[in-house]
């Protein structure tokens, strides 16, 4: 059962998990009575058929979801589930890099300086943001694109406390709902979960500005509720990989960075679910130093090598 702290509730009793599920469901039920389902899959579907494939600023994105979802007298109330990725569970980070040297101290596999951040899904260009992947070193290579030849960083974390992030794309078993608003309630999530999954091209960063629109105006919680976003990865190995956003310093805060792999991708499999990899180098993250060092062959630490990474694979829970 999702959580939901909003922050302080006025000094008032605090409201047990259940009541405050409740609350939200009452609060919803306005908004998705507001329109029927043929309505409401009317009104998607005019969507994709209006939309045009010039680029669009964010206002405008903004504009025609706001037409679809919460017409001039009517405003949006919903709340999507949120992801919990627990305590110590792994965390990856990869970055395709053309050179070993371009990776030596922590910051190197942090989030963007801010001057280098280019646009992703949910932030925009000279917008930072960290990119991980939950459980799964191979989802984190497949979000970068990888080919073979190529070569990348792969950093290895733990969580240092758990955290909760806006789950995008799922939906919560709401009590109270009727049969009807269930089904609203549902449509609408899978239309955003669309738009958000809809196919982009780096190098056309215009392509990312609806996904972030959505994750902006539609599942950008209160940090005492959320603090970060939890999606589904659509060019994973399977399709089964978990991505986690965090703004860099929520990132710095839970994030405890292990090792690093230097690597070259030599080849991806006919069926696509299996990469193949050389490690040129391993870098050992040394707790108070801000410096990786290098790790010989053969020599044995509290370090992880990456031929053991598949080992600590977790799926994270779709909802708390």
């Amino acid at each position: 059962m999702l959580k939901m702290r909003f922050g302080d509730q006025g000094g008032t009793t605090p409201m047990t998990e259940a009541e405050q599920w409740e609350q939200a469901a009452r609060d919803m039920k306005p908004f998705l009575n507001s329109t029927s389902s043929d309505e409401w899959k009317r009104r998607f579907a005019a969507y994709y058929s209006r939309r045009s494939r010039r680029d669009r600023t964010r206002e405008q994105v903004s504009t025609d979801l706001g037409r679809i979802l919460h017409p001039v007298g009517t405003s949006f109330s919903m709340v999507a589930p949120r992801g919990y990725v627990p305590q110590g569970a792994a965390v990856f980070r990869a970055r395709p890099i053309d050179n070993p040297e371009e990776i030596s101290v922590r910051k190197d596999v942090g989030a963007p300086p801010r001057d280098k951040a280019k646009a992703g899904r949910l932030n925009s260009a000279l917008e930072p943001l960290l990119y991980t992947a939950v459980g799964s070193p191979g989802t984190a290579l497949c979000e970068i694109r990888i080919e073979p030849g190529q070569m990348f960083a792969m950093a290895r974390f733990s969580m240092r406390e758990p955290l909760f992030a806006a789950a995008i794309g799922q939906t919560e078993e709401l009590p109270g709902l009727t049969v009807r608003e269930k089904k609203n309630y549902n449509l609408v999530m899978q239309f955003l979960e669309d738009i958000f999954n809809e196919q982009a091209r780096r190098e056309r960063p215009n392509d990312y500005i609806a996904p972030e629109v959505v994750a902006k105006n539609y599942f950008d919680y209160p940090e005492t509720y959320s603090e970060g976003w939890m999606y589904r990865s659509v060019v994973s190995l399977g399709k089964g990989g978990v991505n986690l956003a965090l703004r860099p310093e929520v990132g710095e805060r839970v994030l405890e960075l292990h090792e690093v792999q230097i690597g070259v991708c030599t080849g991806i499999s006919g069926d696509g679910l299996s990469l193949g990899f050389q490690t040129l180098d391993f870098l050992a993250a040394v707790p108070g130093q801000d410096e990786l060092l290098s790790v010989p062959d053969g020599v044995r630490g509290p370090f992880i090598p990456p031929s053991r990474w598949s080992e600590l694979f977790t799926t994270p829970d779709a909802s708390d």
